[in-house]
This record gives structure tokens, C-alpha cells and sequence, in this order.
């Protein structure tokens, strides 16, 4: 969206769009008035402005200046959302997602998550993140996706992703920690990997349990045939031998592990 008309004049909407944020906020020699805000943000948004529907959106979703409504934000999002706004598209898909101010619907959802993201959106991509570690009628189950765009939003150091992986590796599922561990460990954390793997085999994921079997005889050469060199001693010492976590997946007939055991026979 440019700011300037075609004679380089910075345009009527980006004046109204600036005033109104001037209003809202605060600036040297302005006093926040939201009432001015409103109707600086409503005259650019008006004439197509994408930034400034957004703004209004975001007056009615939080009941500034006036009363919440949710679906009368939604409208204003959606309007900057179409108009190519990211933060508006990401608004969009998280509400057609949790059916707040609009009916829930998944596939809009994942669609406007995705245009967000295309665009670089770090909210948009833990978003997207959730669909895919869950699934979602459409779109099929991927934790190896789902993990890798946690890590993503994670090294943008955005908090909800760091909040989101701390629980993971502290008391997740033994699949999402598996998984997790394989982005960790395609991500040179070779340790950290580890680690999970450990606790998701623990609890019996029997993925995890064939995976520290290879690790700790030396054939994972699917991955890093040498990330056991960077394991500390007290943690290789917990895991134990690649035989228990072999005989461990075996008692699931897990026929990966029955095949490692009897190749040592």
C-alpha cells in the first residue's frame, strides 16, 4: 500500500490513518482523545485504507472508545485482511479458528494463516503451528511441520512459541517431545534431542525407544550417526544400553526393534 498519490503527495488516508494513531497513543503535543481516533481511523478506513480497518477492528474487538463486539471487529478485519494487511489476515484466521465474532470455520482458518505467514507473520506461523500439530478437517496431521514452525516462531523470539516448547520439553506428550526432538536434532541441538528422546521413550513411545536403540549402537545413519559424541556422560549414562530400549519396543512388537534384536543374536 503506498503512501503517495502519483504527484508524490502522501495520501488523504495514510493523513487520517497517522492522526488517528496520534489520537489513540499519544504524541508530542497530542493528547490521546479515542473518540478522535475513531474518526480519524473510520475516514481512512472509509476509502480502503487496510491499516486503518484493521485499527477500527481493533477499537471493537477490545471496546475502545467503544462498546466490544466481536463480529463488528471481525468485519473491519476481515475488510483489512482482503485488503492484504497481515496482522489483519492473522486476526481473521485465529477468529475463524476459535468461532469468536464469526462462525468457526477451519479451512478459512488455515487459509488466511497461511497468507499471513506467506507474509512473514510470527502470530500467523504458531498458529498455523497448533493446526498442524493437531490436525484439523482439511488439513492432515504433521508434527515434523508443526514442530519446525514452533522452532521457527521460537528463534524470532516470539513468547507464546517459547512458552509452548518449554511445556513440551517439560511435561508434553511423548509423541509431540519425540517430534520435537527430531527438530531439535535437524537443527544441530543435538543434545537437546536427545534429552527427548529419553524422556518420550520413558514413556514408552516406541519411535523414541527404537530411535536411542540406534543412537546408543552407532546405526542411526538416517540422522547424525555421530550426535552420541555429543551427549554428556550423565546423560548417556541414564539412558542405559541400546539393548533395553530395543527389548523395550520388541514387548510393543514394534518389528523394527524385534529385527534389531535378533540381528544381535
Amino acid at each position: 500500500m503506498s503512501v503517495m498519490n502519483a504527484e508524490g503527495m502522501i495520501t488523504d488516508t495514510v493523513i487520517h490513518l497517522s492522526r488517528g494513531y496520534w489520537y489513540e497513543h499519544g504524541a508530542p503535543g497530542v493528547q490521546k482523545d479515542l473518540k478522535k481516533a475513531f474518526e480519524e481511523y473510520s475516514e481512512s478506513a472509509a476509502k480502503g485504507n487496510a491499516k486503518a480497518q484493521f485499527a477500527l477492528g481493533y477499537m471493537y474487538d477490545k471496546g475502545r472508545y467503544v462498546r466490544p463486539d466481536t463480529a463488528k471487529a471481525f468485519e473491519w478485519y476481515l475488510k483489512a485482511a482482503e485488503g492484504g494487511y497481515h496482522i489483519a489476515q492473522c486476526y481473521c484466521g485465529d477468529m475463524y479458528l476459535t468461532g469468536e465474532g464469526v462462525e468457526q470455520n477451519l479451512q478459512e482458518a488455515f487459509e488466511w494463516l497461511s497468507k499471513a505467514n506467506g507474509q512473514g507473520d510470527i502470530g500467523a506461523r504458531f498458529s498455523l503451528a497448533n493446526i498442524y500439530e493437531q490436525g484439523v478437517p482439511g488439513v492432515q496431521k504433521d508434527l515434523p511441520e508443526a514442530f519446525e514452525m514452533y522452532l521457527s516462531a521460537d528463534a524470532e523470539n516470539y513468547g507464546r512459541a517459547q512458552t509452548y516448547l518449554k511445556h513440551v520439553r517439560d511435561n508434553g506428550n511423548a509423541e509431540a517431545q519425540f517430534h520435537l526432538g527430531i527438530a531439535y536434532e535437524n537443527r544441530g541441538r543435538l543434545e537437546d534431542a536427545f534429552e527427548l528422546y529419553l524422556k518420550s521413550a520413558k514413556k514408552g513411545y516406541v519411535d523414541a525407544q527404537f530411535k536411542l536403540g540406534q543412537i546408543l549402537d552407532g546405526s542411526d545413519w538416517n540422522f547424525n550417526p555421530h550426535l552420541i559424541t555429543h551427549v554428556s556422560p550423565n546423560l548417556l549414562s541414564e539412558a542405559g544400553s541400546s539393548l533395553e530400549w530395543y527389548e523395550k519396543g520388541a514387548e510393543q512388537w514394534d518389528s523394527r526393534c524385534i529385527v534389531a534384536l535378533e540381528m544381535r543374536l
